[in-house]
């Protein structure tokens, strides 16, 4: 591929997955007072004691890195060198999902526990992230999903569907402008 249209390609998988970054850079702002960042194989790496103190206060698993786009959160530089392959396999996500990756992952994850299951363990997001892992002794090789559970995955992506056309209705209705009867 030529320089300059690698150089379009890049630009444009970086608007569709922009508003995932602009969460991410939401948070940075939010949390990042005082944080040390580096731009690192194609992500904004950020760390330091207010992302530190968000993970410990807001962290329902005790996380200690998280992507959000192009942006990758971590308590420290070494847990995010440490994380960094698990890290960037989200940022792939989030370009080839674009504004769809946060809805998507959140339903499933939704999904999950509603279903009794772990909503981050057995996330197909986390599953691929991971590449090999073991959930309640079965171990998952490269991203699929355990044995038995085909159809949960068939029956995830459509509750995920229908999750984000309802988003989608929800913000289209916010957009209309309300009729005033006199």
């Amino acid at each position: 591929m030529k320089p300059v249209a690698r150089l379009i390609l890049k630009a444009v998988v970086m608007a569709w997955s922009a508003p995932n970054t602009l969460v991410g850079l939401s948070l940075l702002v939010l949390f990042g007072r005082g944080a040390r960042i580096a731009w690192v194989d194609g992500a904004l790496e950020a760390w330091g004691s207010g992302i530190r103190l968000m993970f410990a206060r807001y962290s329902p698993i005790g996380a200690s890195a998280m992507t959000l786009g192009h942006v990758v959160l971590g308590t420290d530089q070494t847990i995010l060198a440490m994380a960094r392959d698990h890290e960037r396999v989200h940022v792939r996500q989030a370009e080839r999902w674009g504004p769809f990756f946060l809805p998507a992952y959140l339903g499933f994850s939704l999904f999950l526990w509603i279903r009794g299951k772990d909503a981050y363990r057995h996330n197909p997001f986390e599953i691929a992230a991971y590449g090999k892992t073991v959930i309640r002794n079965e171990t998952v090789e490269d991203g699929e999903i355990p044995r038995g559970r085909s159809a949960l995955g068939l029956r995830m992506a459509i509750v995920g569907l229908f999750l984000l056309s309802g988003f989608l209705l929800v913000m289209a209705s916010l957009n209309q402008p309300e009729r005033f009867e006199e």
